[in-house]
């Protein structure tokens, strides 16, 4: 009984760096990345806060509409470089966040697309503004 109660608890608990965001996989100037889809206002609210390392490469935050978008970086363990992406998932600009810094980034442009990697990832494999990001929503999913 004391084991099922455990397990109950432990299956309620906030997981703290891990995510049950759906896969995908994005071409990027030729390069492969295999990243999360954060596509509804929780998981995009959650972003890769809380989390010490990275299980794939990164994740992509998808909207419904192009917008404007801000991001932070204060409860982020791990520092990284956003790019943030027009509705053709051409980047529009490359930002680096560091962990735990209150400061926003933001976009220049209406942002249909953020993408979260490591910091260094674009700078490292020669990615920059102009390039488009290639990739394919699951089928049947509903961006909210």
């Amino acid at each position: 009984m004391r084991l099922l109660a455990a397990l109950a608890l432990a299956a309620c608990a906030p997981s703290h760096g891990r995510s049950a965001n759906t896969p995908i996989t994005i071409d990027v100037d030729g390069y492969r990345l295999d990243v999360e889809l954060a596509a509804d206002p929780e998981s995009r609210e959650r972003g890769l806060a809380f989390r010490r390392d990275l299980d794939d490469d990164g994740l992509l935050m998808a909207f419904p509409d192009a917008r404007p978008v801000s991001l932070g970086g204060q409860d982020t363990f791990i520092p990284l470089s956003v790019a943030f992406l027009d509705a053709d998932g051409r980047i529009a600009s490359i930002v680096d966040l560091e962990p735990f810094e209150p400061a926003r980034a933001r976009s220049r442009d209406a942002t249909a697309y953020v993408l979260e990697v490591r910091q260094g990832w674009f700078a490292t494999h020669h990615v920059q503004v102009g390039a488009v990001c290639h990739f394919n929503l699951p089928g049947g999913m509903v961006v909210r």
